[in-house]
């Protein structure tokens, strides 16, 4: 069987095109085979080809569609996300269906689309999972929809979510992108379990809404968390933080871990930067004093 597969997808690769169903009616996973080796390969002109075949050959499944759209996504068009999306019946959707072309929408900054999407989806009856409010609050935040935000808040507080660790950061970064820093608070404080993801959000945040000491304060909250180690953005936005208050001392406590863990060697670092920032800073306060 692997022999017929070989030959056949060679043969298909010099007419620079995918091979049909047909060819493969002996060769169980045909459609999985396909959809896969296009999704790997992010060519567009595959995927539409395959896409045409599933038509015509009346391979319309469920798991077919939301693997087209997954297609799509990791192709980077959108257009045909939609497409595929347009012309499939509601009855024949799921949460995954949803869940794809939101995400979709919220990574192609069409956060309007996104959010539209999800109230369509709720007047079906299906019921938003955890990856789904992990997709559309990214959308919020995009947009700074502090409104809209707080309705999912609830939403996912009535569903039970809320102890889920990737729903709740999702939360903290929205509402720290919103401008709403002690709602992040009262999200992070309220979270069972917490990944460096979730620290980092609230390094960020506080970095970004411009309360530079309490960024400060939360970084060395990590140090002090045996299991997290701090990674690229943890540094990098404590520099900017300790930049923004002109705490030259600390920063270059924090520059000499990152030169001890060898961060500085990774390429397009952007830690060398924050460090001189700091010291010029620090060198205008102390010409203007």
């Amino acid at each position: 069987m692997k022999v017929a597969l070989l030959r056949i997808t060679r043969r298909s690769s010099y007419q620079n095109r995918v091979p049909t169903f047909h060819q493969f009616s002996s060769v169980p996973d045909l459609k999985k085979y396909l959809l896969n080796n296009a999704a790997k390969l992010k060519n567009l002109k595959h995927a539409t080809q395959i896409h045409s075949q599933i038509v015509t050959t009346n391979h319309a499944s469920l798991a077919n569609i939301n693997t087209l759209l997954l297609l799509y996504a990791k192709c980077g068009s959108i257009h045909h996300a939609l497409l595929v999306f347009a012309t499939t019946p509601h009855a024949s959707t799921n949460v995954v269906t949803w869940t794809t072309l939101i995400t979709r929408l919220a990574h192609s900054n069409k956060p309007f689309q996104a959010l539209t999407c999800f109230n369509r989806m709720r007047t079906t009856g299906i019921s938003p999972n955890q990856f789904t409010f992990s997709a559309i609050l990214p959308a919020c935040a995009h947009a700074t929809l502090l409104s809209h935000g707080q309705q999912i808040h609830a939403l996912i507080h009535k569903r039970g979510f809320e102890t889920d660790t990737f729903v709740a950061t999702a939360l903290v970064d929205m509402y720290a992108k919103c401008g709403s820093m002690p709602l992040a608070e009262e999200v992070f404080d309220q979270m069972p379990h917490r990944n460096l993801v979730s620290w980092n959000c609230m390094v960020v945040g506080f970095l970004k809404n411009k309360l530079y000491g309490r960024a400060i304060g939360v970084f060395k909250s990590v140090l002090g968390e045996t299991l997290l180690c701090p990674d690229q953005v943890s540094f990098s936005s404590v520099l900017s933080a300790c930049a923004g208050l002109v705490e030259l001392d600390f920063g270059k406590q924090v520059h000499g871990s990152i030169v001890k863990r060898g961060l500085t060697a990774k390429k397009q670092s952007p830690m060398s930067a924050e460090m001189v920032s700091i010291e010029t800073a620090c060198f205008r306060v102390g010409s203007e004093s």
